[in-house]
Formats: C-alpha cells, structure tokens, sequence
C-alpha cells in the first residue's frame, strides 16, 4: 500500500512537470534519500549555497509533531519525490507554526515555514521551483 501510495504521488508530481514543461528527472536531497522507518526522522538538509539555477521541490504540509507518523507520512513522500525526480532538490515546508514551534522547543530541529523557505530559495538563487502540497 505504502509503494503504491509513493508511486501514485510520484505519478502525480511528474504529470504536473510535464504540464508545466518541466523535466521528470531530478536530484536527490541526501537526509530523504537516507531517512529511516524506524530512527526519528528530520527535516531534509537544505544545501547552504546550491550552485545557481538549482531545481527545487518544496514538499508544504501542515506538519506532524509526532516523529514516526512524520516519517512514515511526510517523509515517505518526501522519499518518493526525491527518488522519482532527480535534477530536483527536495525540501520541506509546514503551514503550522505552532507544529514548527512545537518540534523545535522540543527536539531542536528547525523547519521552515513557507515564507521562511521561499526566503531562503530566493537567498540560495533558486531558478525553478515546484511547490508540491501534501
């Protein structure tokens, strides 16, 4: 159920970046790629400085604070992005502040919310985006 979940979401993604002419092949955002089922998952790392025109994918969800839900939900789709679409970096979002506020009091992990990331995508030159809700 789990990989039919990730490939419909795969199938998804890549329908919508062929409807906006985008590429299916993309890169890999190297905490996703190595997220664990079992181990607490965090937030993908975001690359400081990506060399100009970098692709992304920002993944915006509401947001979990229960760990092993996180990594079972956000983060397996997370991993189907960033398995499916390799030229892309893949990175994380939530709307809920009180979530963010919540996981960073609690287990010091900094996730953006969606001005915070759209911030840093413009700060980091960013080129092309795919913003993909959950």
């Amino acid at each position: 159920m789990k990989k039919s979940i990730a490939t419909f979401m795969a199938m998804l993604i890549m329908g919508t970046l062929s409807a906006c002419g985008g590429t299916a092949s993309q890169s890999v955002a190297a905490s996703a790629a190595t997220e664990s089922k079992t181990a607490p998952e965090s937030a993908p790392v975001v690359q400081s400085t990506p060399e100009a025109g970098k692709k992304v994918i920002l993944v915006v969800s509401f947001g979990t604070s229960y760990n092993e839900s996180r990594a079972a939900t956000i983060g397996s789709v997370e991993a189907a992005i960033t398995n499916e679409f390799k030229d892309f970096e893949v990175r994380r979002a939530f709307t809920s502040q009180i979530i963010i506020d919540k996981i960073y009091s609690r287990d010091n992990e900094k996730i953006d919310n969606v001005e915070e990331a759209m911030n840093r995508l413009v700060q980091d030159g960013v080129k092309t985006l795919v913003v993909q809700p959950t």
